[in-house]
């Protein structure tokens, strides 16, 4: 995205091969094109963070996303629609949230760290029950932020595959919100159901600076500046249920459906040579963005017991085929038909208490999400480089913890923490990330 190019010389030439040369040496230029100039383009999705969702409102966050089967107010407008139903009076919730973003790389032993700190509106969120002859009827509409685009990432250090110093700076800000509608219904005394349709806007910022000079002779440097503006336009839709066959059990799933973005914007990029014995060179270009993200489909199912009264405890699960993601309706594979993404399955744990003498409620929970994207780009300013890396403790973990009140019968106030950590390491490059978030959420219900 960053870079401002068109490389379809090479495929048009490959359709103009005779046909006797065969479809292996067709498929062969195809896959080195794609490797060569839109391979590296994967890393995108999770630049923008399209692949982590964030977590929406305390309760919720607290418990590691475990709201399949629990969820019972309107922020399950974004986990499972049928806990919509579960709702008898009125309610209005608003939520804020801090977050720190922490990354760490080592680029060829050589170490470096930035860090990032952002506030925002995280949840606003309206639902109205409907008076039915019987069961539930209940409309909702919300506001909820999805994606942060908030990223620093900075290395430095000599490159000895290409004989070369590399600087390489990359700062990012913006986020996506979903603005949803949706409602829950009781479909039988056990069973519950919903949908809703979100549409998702956003903005988010990129700068991104390298240098690198070869020793030579003659002794080179090479300076680039990429400045881009992008507007995120898209939708998802999600639909659920909620079975409740015992007191002390209840079962829920959920189906997201793929996720489309129409990404336009517009970019302006810098290139300054300096050479020793020859003439200094710089050029600017100057471009429109217009870019098509596809994300997969998701399916979360989940089971809530309750073991004693004033306990419940959730284990969750979601799937996603992460290798049907595409940037302009390509897919990711490399030169060995290999795919870049591939399918992942969450586990999520939670638990809570309700106090007996308080009207309070603490909560934990811990989510294990492996990182959809199989390959890092271990040198950002040779585009061409993916390399396979080693998730180590198995991909993305996150824990939560967060309290609950009831003040006055009327307005319910929770507060969570979450952390959330993965590393990802190659043989030249290791990048080593963590999100602490801290969430404030406000019901009220009169």
């Amino acid at each position: 995205m960053a870079r401002i190019r068109c490389n379809n010389s090479r495929r048009d030439s490959a359709l103009r091969l005779p046909i006797s040369i065969g479809i292996a040496l067709g498929l062969t230029i195809l896959s080195s094109h794609l490797w060569a100039g839109e391979l590296d383009r994967s890393v995108e999705l999770s630049d923008f963070g399209l692949t982590l969702q964030m977590p929406a409102g305390a309760r919720a966050a607290a418990m590691a996303g475990s709201y399949t089967s629990s969820g019972n107010d309107a922020i399950s407008l974004v986990y499972n629609p049928a806990g919509l139903a579960r709702i008898r009076r009125p309610e209005a919730t608003l939520g804020i949230h801090q977050e720190t973003t922490e990354a760490a790389n080592s680029f060829y032993g050589n170490r470096s760290a930035l860090d990032n700190r952002n506030g925002a509106a995280d949840v606003i969120a309206l639902a109205f029950p409907v008076p039915v002859y019987r069961g539930s009827f209940v409309a909702a509409i919300g506001m909820f932020r999805q994606y942060s685009g908030y990223l620093d990432m900075f290395y430095s250090g000599f490159n000895p595959a290409e004989g070369t110093d590399d600087r390489y700076l990359l700062q990012q800000s913006g986020s996506l919100y979903g603005y949803t509608a949706g409602i829950g219904v009781d479909l039988s005394s056990a069973l519950s159901g919903g949908i809703s349709l979100m549409i998702i806007d956003g903005q988010m910022n990129k700068l991104t600076q390298w240098d690198h000079t070869a020793a030579g002779p003659p002794m080179r440097t090479e300076f680039l500046t990429d400045d881009v503006t992008l507007d995120f336009d898209g939708y998802v839709a999600r639909a659920g249920i909620q079975i409740f066959p015992h007191p002390i059990v209840q079962f829920g799933a959920a189906f997201t459906s793929p996720t489309l973005f129409q990404v336009s914007g517009n970019g302006v990029t810098e290139e300054v040579g300096i050479s020793d014995n020859a003439l200094d060179t710089f050029r600017r270009t100057e471009g429109e963005i217009d870019t098509d993200y596809l994300l997969p489909f998701r399916f979360d199912v989940g089971a809530t017991v309750y073991p004693i009264e004033p306990l419940q405890i959730v284990a969750e699960l979601g799937y996603s085929d992460w290798t049907e993601a595409a940037i302009d309706q390509r897919r990711f594979r490399t030169r060995l038909l290999d795919t870049v993404f591939s399918e992942v399955l969450d586990l999520r744990f939670a638990a809570e208490w309700s106090l007996q003498s308080l009207p309070v409620r603490v909560r934990a929970g811990f989510a294990r999400r492996p990182n959809p994207l199989r390959f890092v780009q271990t040198d950002r300013i040779d585009f061409d480089r993916l390399v396979k890396a080693d998730d180590g403790a198995g991909g993305r973990r996150e824990w939560g913890v967060g309290i609950g009140g009831l003040v006055g019968g009327v307005l319910s106030i929770d507060v969570a923490m979450t952390y959330t950590s993965e590393s990802r390491t190659t043989a030249t490059f290791s990048n080593d990330r963590s999100y602490t978030r801290y969430l404030l959420t406000t019901t009220y219900r009169p």
